[in-house]
């Protein structure tokens, strides 16, 4: 038999002063949602769930075209996700499958980029899944420590920003841990109603030192890595240096600090910088790494913050495919800058160069080898050799 389609009517407006076009298919009357499903481009349909009309926002504008968004079915999204999480105690007692249906339903359709970050990683076609063993890791190491669960919160609210901040926090404390430092609690009230990010405390020449830790994580609007559309990748000479696009918010920042000197901890205000997914950045994060602080604009930075009580500025950064902290450089009150010598927490790693390249991760990962921070499988797994190559790479030296 044959089949006999329907005719339907469609028509087209467009609208000058909102810059808008206006696609209606069939009777206007029956549209009973309207759901944005990218940017600018909302989605009308009817009880059915039929499409029934288009709106595209800024029609006119320029860069409208873009790469077009990855949709997956909202079933294959969960049952990938839940079993890229199955290996990872943690990280699934925290994103439960309850969580992970509802933040992937969010949305009209499964768009890949507009999942919270954790699913996106969790979406990776990698075993194991770098993000999320780097993340386990960590989490591992720190669920014992006092105001957990405030973090655990944190992670949970499906806020990209919320959780990049959060994610700077643990692999700091998780760096302080690793070198021998106790971190004692999280969020703790260290003056009024303020709280730092966390305390610890850490034994040098035989007497204890506490201090408290207040982090700042710079996410420049434009490298959100939420953002509707996708991110087109500029050539390297247009990028502007990151740590320079930073600065302004740093020392926003360290001008709010209230006055510390009456606590009798060490005060240290630490800055991040993500260098995930950007990481054609990377070489002009390297070159400005060991540099930065230290004359013009910067340096007023830290004398206003040593003005203010703090102890120590700390600058790091962070990839989350890698457990361990990229870079940390510390910049100390004058007065002591001796603890620097004194404890390995308080030195700047890695010791001989931040990598830009497969064959200067290589010389850190074996500078970590050296220092006990990473075992040699690890060492082998981070740089995709054996663990008899790596044992090669260390008897060279």
């Amino acid at each position: 038999m044959e089949e006999t389609l329907k005719q339907v009517t469609v028509s087209c407006y467009y609208d000058p002063e909102a810059d808008a076009l206006y696609i209606t298919i069939g009777d206007p009357s029956e549209v009973e949602e309207t759901v944005e499903i990218s940017e600018g481009l909302l989605a009308c349909s009817d009880k059915q769930g039929r499409l029934r009309g288009l709106t595209i926002l800024h029609v006119t504008q320029p860069n409208r075209v873009k790469a077009p968004e990855v949709f997956l079915p909202l079933q294959e999204v969960t049952e990938r996700v839940i079993k890229a999480f199955e290996p990872f105690e943690q990280i699934r007692a925290i994103f439960d499958e309850q969580w992970v249906i509802g933040k992937a339903q969010q949305t009209f359709a499964v768009s890949i980029s507009r999942l919270p970050l954790i699913l996106q990683w969790a979406l990776l076609p990698t075993t194991p899944n770098p993000a999320l063993k780097a993340l386990e890791e960590n989490l591992s190491i720190l669920r014992q420590v006092k105001g957990w669960e405030h973090k655990v919160k944190q992670l949970r609210t499906g806020d990209d920003r919320q959780f990049w901040a959060t994610l700077a926090e643990l692999y700091l404390a998780a760096h302080f841990q690793r070198l021998g430092a106790t971190v004692t609690e999280f969020d703790p009230p260290v003056w009024g109603e303020k709280k730092a990010d966390f305390t610890f405390a850490v034994t040098v020449d035989g007497s204890m030192q506490k201090g408290f830790v207040e982090v700042h994580t710079a996410i420049p609007e434009d490298k959100m890595p939420t953002q509707k559309a996708p991110i087109a990748i500029e050539p390297l000479e247009c990028l502007e240096d990151p740590l320079k696009r930073v600065l302004k918010p740093l020392k926003n920042k360290v001008e709010q600090l209230p006055q510390w000197s009456e606590l009798n901890y060490l005060r240290v205000f630490a800055e991040c910088v993500n260098l995930y997914p950007t990481e054609e950045q990377l070489p002009l994060v390297v070159q400005r790494l060991r540099e930065m602080m230290g004359w013009g604009e910067e340096s007023e930075i830290l004398q206003e913050a040593f003005s203010k009580g703090v102890d120590a500025v700390v600058l790091f950064a962070i990839n989350p495919l890698f457990k361990l902290l990229w870079s940390i450089q510390w910049y100390w009150r004058p007065d002591l800058r001796a603890l620097s010598q004194r404890h390995p927490l308080f030195r700047d790693y890695p010791l001989k160069k931040v990598p830009s390249n497969q064959n200067e991760l290589a010389e850190v990962v074996l500078d970590y080898i050296r220092r006990g921070l990473v075992t040699c499988e690890e060492a082998a797994e981070m740089l995709r050799l054996t663990p008899e190559q790596v044992c090669q790479l260390l008897e060279r030296e």
